[in-house]
């Protein structure tokens, strides 16, 4: 007879949290990663659903914690998956709809107690509770007010905004930078290939609608508004060879449309997420990226120094200086430093939500905050994958700030375990309980890493 730990969990799609928390409180301490002595590779949790859609939403979410899912439409096909080897079960989750199959579920956790000596906790869906209906007057009362003569908040300051849809450069002239290209862009500017017609060289270019900028930044006079001109007055301080600093910035029109732009030297490798792109390799050792860590780390530890924060990670943000085809002798550049320092700025990008610290969630931002976006980088580069995935802000909101990642040592076995500590504590949840600052972070790491 096994002795079997069942747990029920509510599951709802809107409020993934409190499933999570559940699930991962029992999954961290009924399987502590030391005492699992099988292939890490094989571990999954088995999900056991006839709504597909369900399924998929739940091992979704566990995915996103690092954690790995495998989904069967019962305990029959669980248990056929396992015979040919494609998994070894972590955690069993069943769904609320289940039909009792107690045959094939036995012999799959007997197998694997048998096998791997391994005791599989069982998880049931159960609806969230219904909330109480409250009790409602059958008395007559006052008809809403018409939508069309309902207030409206009215907005503060000079400009208005209009002309909210995004345009293209592509072929025009802003000043005397003729644009060439598309290299990329976000929902409020682009990036162009352009060519310097005064000092007859290919530059990159970033424009961005006047209109498209956040209102808290026009709000007091469109004239001064050229968030690019102070990002330059932020970084003329700076002397790093590893910070770009935009070369130029200005203000020009296109048919009646102000723009704003900056201008950088051109690189075709452009930045690491593409060179990670367009190279087979996903991840590697910490031997390999140990130097990327130590010029990051001192561009931070510069900016810092100075009193600027980055705020501002995301893979297309750091650049390529070089062509290398090993990514231990690239040369990365910080580009993109935010204007706002009081920890207002945010980055509405899902590219940017994986290194985004618990407190920048809840608009505070420290030195400590960059210690936790390069630890996310580094946590990346080593396992193929940011500490944690997910399908929403909301859902990658709630992990960062309650879930605790995975060791990288999981998806890469040759990690050292020193290193894995390292990574983690730079990856804390409190900023005071993250290295002193990110430079001891990076000394520490290399310390492990040669």
């Amino acid at each position: 007879m096994i002795d079997v730990k069942a747990y029920d969990i509510s599951f709802s799609e809107d409020q993934p949290e409190t499933f999570l928390a559940q699930l991962l409180g029992v999954l961290q301490s009924e399987t502590s990663q030391p005492e699992i002595k099988v292939p890490r590779s094989l571990l999954k949790v088995l999900v056991i659903d006839v709504d597909k859609l369900r399924a998929g939403a739940v091992a979704q979410l566990i995915n996103a914690t690092g954690y790995q899912s495998i989904i069967a439409v019962n305990t029959l096909d669980g248990f056929t998956l396992f015979l040919r080897g494609s998994y070894i079960p972590q955690a069993i989750i069943l769904g609320s709809d289940y039909i009792a199959e107690p045959h094939f579920l036995r012999r799959l956790l007997q197998q694997t107690m048998q096998k791997y000596q391994l005791r599989v906790p069982l998880f049931r869906l159960a609806p969230p509770p219904q909330p109480i209906t409250p009790y409602v007057s059958r008395r007559t009362s006052q008809p809403l007010q018409e939508l069309s003569s309902a207030k409206r908040p009215q907005q503060t300051g000079n400009i208005e905004q209009v002309g909210r849809e995004k345009l293209l450069l592509t072929g025009q002239s802003l000043g005397r930078y003729q644009i060439q290209t598309v290299l990329g862009g976000g929902l409020q500017g682009s990036v162009y290939q352009a060519y310097d017609r005064l000092r007859e060289q290919e530059v990159a270019l970033k424009a961005m609608q006047v209109s498209m900028m956040p209102y808290a930044v026009i709000r007091t006079s469109e004239e001064d508004a050229n968030l690019f001109q102070q990002e330059l007055d932020l970084l003329s301080k700076l002397e790093h060879p590893h910070i770009q600093v935009p070369s130029n910035a200005g203000r020009s029109y296109i048919s009646g449309v102000p723009f704003v732009f900056k201008t950088m030297p051109y690189y075709p490798e452009r930045s690491l997420a593409l060179w990670l792109s367009r190279h087979v390799q996903k991840t590697f050792s910490h031997l390999e990226i140990a130097p990327l860590v130590m010029q990051l780390a001192g561009a931070l530890q510069c900016a810092h120094d100075h009193q600027i924060l980055y705020q501002n990670f995301k893979l297309s943000n750091l650049l390529i200086r070089n062509q290398p085809n090993n990514i231990r002798h690239l040369h990365l550049l910080l580009s993109d430093f935010p204007v706002a320092q009081d920890g207002s700025f945010f980055s509405k990008t899902f590219e940017a939500f994986p290194y985004m610290a618990p407190e920048r969630w809840e608009g505070r931002v420290l030195p400590a905050s960059d210690q936790y976006g390069l630890a996310a980088i580094v946590y990346e580069l080593l396992a193929g994958r940011p500490p944690f995935q997910g399908g929403s802000e909301y859902t990658m909101r709630f992990l960062h700030l309650n879930m605790q990642p995975q060791m990288p040592s999981v998806f890469s076995p040759n990690l050292p375990p020193a290193v894995n500590h390292v990574i983690l504590r730079g990856l804390a949840k409190r900023p005071e309980d993250r290295f002193p600052s990110v430079a001891v972070f990076a000394k520490t790491l290399q310390r492990y890493c040669s």
